[in-house]
């Protein structure tokens, strides 16, 4: 008789490559119709600059901070979190598609990382590979920007490890952190490590942490120079109204609760059956609350409220409104809390496993099924086709800029990323030296800032369309500079 471990494994390695699969169509037909997206494109421009020697010589001169904020040498954006962007330096040598394969490789991670954090909680494998490796993940986690899919693995890894009472959960949450600003919250998880592994794994997060750091003093002199940066961007930058917070938490709430829907349906249904078919049988006593919950459990519990803690904080910022890929950090807790429950569930009502495992066959074919409806979907219906670097205007955009000659002069947009992207070299309007009345300027009206953003005083139009205009200042001159 075949061992029934070997079949388990097999079966979770099955569905885990049929996950793995799916995914990746996804993003590679989201790519095909939008291309890469705003923050991932900066993420990309990030990592071409980690890959040349210009941006380590001018941290050694300590010439950083001028050419990141004059963007004259290479383009980087030093609020956001660098791991990314660190990690995709290896893909970008394999061409065109290596920033495709990053994100690949990204959910690979995230489905081992599912696995592990179920393993550590004694959830079931299938159920969590099930309610984590959705259409949300896949969708909003990717090519949007990248680092919430990574940061999510991350998290789910040092969950995994701080529920086994491991002091390495410190260097992973620390890693979280540096893939995504807002899961430095996960650092109060430590506080609840047992004896001695509470200490460790503060000292190796501040460890890795400690790199960052000093790559920081190098380029700014200030240690934390990113981190405020960052929390300007979120928080300073950008205007919200009560009416913006709400209307954002509650969309971005839905959209990610939404997917969790088909497993609680499946898990009433299946409950429904074993309560009609208890006929009195037994049920295994346990101790009471508080004391019913075990270290792992509880660890679970409190990383849901840092989640709740966190997601509540980053709903103000005004572009959750579009992008509801902020919510990673609730959804992973929510799939771990659910995931417990339904193993408690299974643990009390031991005699009705046959119908659990049924309800967790049934979940993981419903968010299959999810998944491949989301491909053959996104074709007609992708929310975001027209924020990519392959949108019409951004294109027209930079024909026009090369019919003009001024492809490789300075220019001021409100869609410089987009622009960047495509190797032309532009300027974010509100950081701009003295010679910025010299710059041609490129408004964009769909894609990119509040097109309002960009200056025009005294500029007169070279070319005009009904999307974008480029305009030229009266005393215009190409300002090049080397890429």
């Amino acid at each position: 008789m075949p061992d029934k471990k070997k079949i388990a494994f097999g079966l979770l390695a099955a569905y885990a490559l049929v996950l793995l699969i799916v995914g990746s169509l996804i993003i590679f037909r989201i790519n095909a119709i939008g291309g890469y997206y705003w923050d991932f494109a900066a993420h990309m421009l990030y990592a071409k600059a980690l890959a040349g020697p210009a941006f380590y010589s001018s941290i050694a001169n300590h010439t950083a901070a001028m050419a990141i904020s004059y963007e004259n040498i290479f383009y980087v954006e030093w609020f956001r979190a660098p791991l990314m962007s660190v990690l995709m330096v290896p893909f970008l040598p394999i061409g065109a598609y290596g920033p495709m394969y990053y994100v690949v490789a990204e959910i690979a991670f995230l489905i081992i990382a599912s696995v592990y954090a179920a393993d550590s909680i004694s959830a079931n494998r299938f159920l969590m590979l099930a309610m984590l490796i959705t259409p949300y993940a896949v969708i909003y986690l990717t090519l949007l920007n990248g680092a919430e899919i990574l940061s999510m693995a991350l998290l789910l890894f040092g969950i995994g490890l701080a529920a086994r009472g491991k002091w390495q959960a410190g260097a992973v949450l620390s890693l979280a952190g540096l893939a995504k600003y807002f899961s430095s919250i996960f650092i109060l998880l430590l506080f609840f490590l047992p004896g001695k592994e509470r200490l460790k794994g503060f000292l190796s997060y501040l460890a890795v942490l400690a790199a960052w750091f000093a790559v920081n003093f190098a380029a700014y002199g200030n240690p934390i120079e990113s981190y405020l940066q960052s929390f300007g961007e979120a928080f300073v930058i950008y205007k919200v109204s009560e009416s913006s917070i709400v209307g954002a938490a509650i969309q971005s709430f839905s959209i990610i609760f939404a997917y969790i829907i088909p497993f609680i349906v499946a898990a009433t249904a299946i409950l429904a059956i074993m309560l009609l078919h208890r006929n009195g049988a037994a049920v295994k006593k346990h101790a009471s609350f508080p004391n019913d919950f075990g270290y792992g459990e509880r660890i679970v519990m409190v990383s849901f409220l840092l989640a709740l803690a966190g997601t509540a904080a980053v709903s103000i910022h005004a572009s959750i409104n579009n992008l509801p890929r902020w919510g990673y950090e609730i959804y992973a807790c929510t799939a771990l809390l659910l995931g417990l429950f339904f193993s408690r569930a299974i643990k009390r009502y031991g005699q009705y496993k046959r119908y659990a495992y049924a309800a967790i066959a049934l979940a993981a074919l419903i968010y299959v099924s999810l998944l491949t409806a989301s491909y053959f979907g996104i074709q007609s219906h992708y929310p975001f086709a027209s924020l990519g670097t392959k949108n019409t205007t951004v294109l027209n955009a930079v024909r026009e800029i090369k019919n003009l000659g001024i492809e490789n002069c300075s220019i001021i947009s409100n869609a410089w990323v987009y622009l960047r992207y495509y190797g032309i070299p532009a300027h974010y309007p509100g950081n701009m030296n003295s010679t910025s009345d010299r710059y041609p300027a490129v408004v964009v009206d769909n894609v990119g800032i509040d097109a309002n953003s960009v200056n025009i005083k005294g500029y007169s139009a070279a070319y005009l369309s009904k999307d974008y205009g480029i305009y030229l200042p009266s005393n215009h001159s190409c300002v090049a500079f080397s890429q």
